[in-house]
């Protein structure tokens, strides 16, 4: 009896993206019930791999092919494939937040039925029936009125996991799937991969062992373009906590402060002070408010009437002047720059809190930017659009601009997820630098391995309240 046709296979492919050659060469088969982990460093090729499974990236004629088994026979047409393999990955998670389109999450989880980004036709009663049952297996009932584009990015992506399931897909392919997630959340989302492992063939690129679902039966990583084995990478260890500073002069001061999100009320009555020479990490669980509350000390939200908030010890400032005494780093700051900005040209509109470059830098910060993108080791790439960059490139890039133009008080939401090992210490080593000159830090983030080891202070939310 002859042997099963594989899912998936990949015949010597070369891929190039962003004018280089990411994969090379490369050669792999993913048969049915087995599960794959593909790892590798910031820029190895990982999205670029999962998009040419779907066939969102095809090869040049000549450089290799994909071939897709589904239904059987086998099929080298991306959009004979589409319906069976379903992709969550980090763009489209960013191109939520630039879109116009008016959706409910409900809504946006039924597209998944079609394989399209929005809801075109209309589901059958039974479709009805099929994505309310997942949106409570998922626990996210309570999302399906949202407008995705309001929600945190925890929400969006568990939404967005939601749509690739919902059409019962052979292959998922899983980019990064829980970045962004709450403890709680990541473990209920990866309990729920390992259950979908049993109707689809899962690969999932990752740079945490705690980020995997344990279904997985194979690990690969890619290196100079090629796939070879692997072992999972370690977890990383909880950082220390540094001791208590004495406390300086306010930078930031809250008192009564309610902030409002499209008419409804996000953040309550907020009291919180941060002084020079603190560290504060900012925890609570997705939708909690971190992120707005971050918005907020960045003067991108105001306070409603009746609350009161100072900067730096003054409750009125002229926007750009503030922010140009602030570092500021946030997915949704990624998302902004879509419009073909250069790598240089996104650090150095670090010194105007800009988004691109809307003045002439002069020669010493010039010679600043050229000094970052050495830091980050990003001179190789400081003509390349961000958006050419993996996910991993663009936050080094967002990095570099956060620091280019030491500020004394740096705003980080999730600012190091993504990184692989050797940047998340390089980031790491430069943000303690940056504290050790005097800069004072709010770190929101998820996975404890990523927060700066110098935290002296904790700030948790709960449903937009200090608990």
């Amino acid at each position: 009896m002859p042997p099963a046709p594989p899912l998936i296979e990949v015949t010597r492919l070369d891929l190039r993206r962003g004018g280089r050659t990411v994969l090379r060469e490369l050669t792999w088969r993913l048969e049915r019930g087995r599960h794959w982990a593909i790892l590798g460093g910031n820029g190895a090729g990982k999205s670029s791999f999962l998009a040419a499974l779907r066939g969102d990236l095809r090869p040049a004629p000549g450089a290799g092919s994909v071939t897709w088994w589904l239904a059987g026979q086998p099929t080298t047409m991306p959009a004979l494939a589409r319906p069976r393999v379903a992709l969550v990955a980090a763009e489209r998670q960013q191109q939520l937040g630039r879109e116009e389109w008016a959706q409910s999450g409900r809504e946006l989880v039924a597209a998944g039925l079609f394989g399209e980004r929005f809801l075109y036709r209309p589901p059958t009663a039974a479709q009805w029936q099929r994505v309310d049952r997942l949106l409570a297996e998922l626990a996210l009932t309570d999302l399906a009125a949202r407008d995705p584009r309001t929600l945190s990015q925890g929400e969006t992506r568990r939404l967005l996991l939601a749509q690739a399931l919902v059409a019962e897909p052979a292959v998922l392919l899983l980019d990064e799937p829980v970045a962004g997630l709450a403890a709680a959340a990541r473990r209920e989302l990866l309990a729920l991969l390992d259950r979908a492992a049993a109707r689809a063939s899962l690969v999932c690129a990752a740079h945490r062992a705690e980020d995997l679902p344990a279904c997985l039966t194979d690990v690969a990583r890619i290196v100079d373009g090629r796939l070879v084995p692997a072992a999972l990478p370690r977890a990383v260890p909880t950082p220390p906590r540094a001791p208590d500073a004495a406390p300086g002069e306010p930078l930031l001061e809250l008192a009564g402060v309610t902030v409002c999100l499209h008419w409804q009320p996000v953040l309550h009555d907020l009291q919180w002070t941060v002084r020079r020479g603190e560290q504060w990490r900012v925890t609570g669980g997705n939708g909690a408010g971190k992120s707005t509350l971050l918005r907020l000390l960045h003067a991108e939200l105001w306070p409603a009437l009746g609350g009161q908030m100072r900067w730096f010890g003054r409750p009125r400032w002229p926007v750009w002047e503030l922010r140009r005494r602030i570092g500021y780093l946030s997915p949704d700051l990624q998302t902004r720059y879509d419009g073909g900005e250069s790598v240089a040209a996104v650090v150095g509109s670090g010194f105007t809190a800009s988004v691109g470059l809307v003045r002439q830098l002069t020669a010493v910060e010039q010679q600043q930017v050229d000094q970052a993108l050495a830091t980050w080791d990003l001179a190789a790439l400081r003509q390349r659009p961000l958006y050419q960059l993996s996910n991993g490139q663009a936050r080094r890039a967002l990095l570099a601009r956060a620091l280019v133009g030491r500020p004394e008080l740096l705003l980080l939401d999730e600012a190091l997820d993504g990184l692989d090992a050797a940047t998340l210490a390089l980031a790491h080593r430069e943000l303690l630098a940056a504290a050790a000159a005097g800069a004072t830090l709010v770190q929101v983030s998820h996975h404890d391995g990523d927060l700066v080891p110098l935290a002296t202070q904790e700030l948790t939310l709960a449903a937009g309240r200090i608990v």
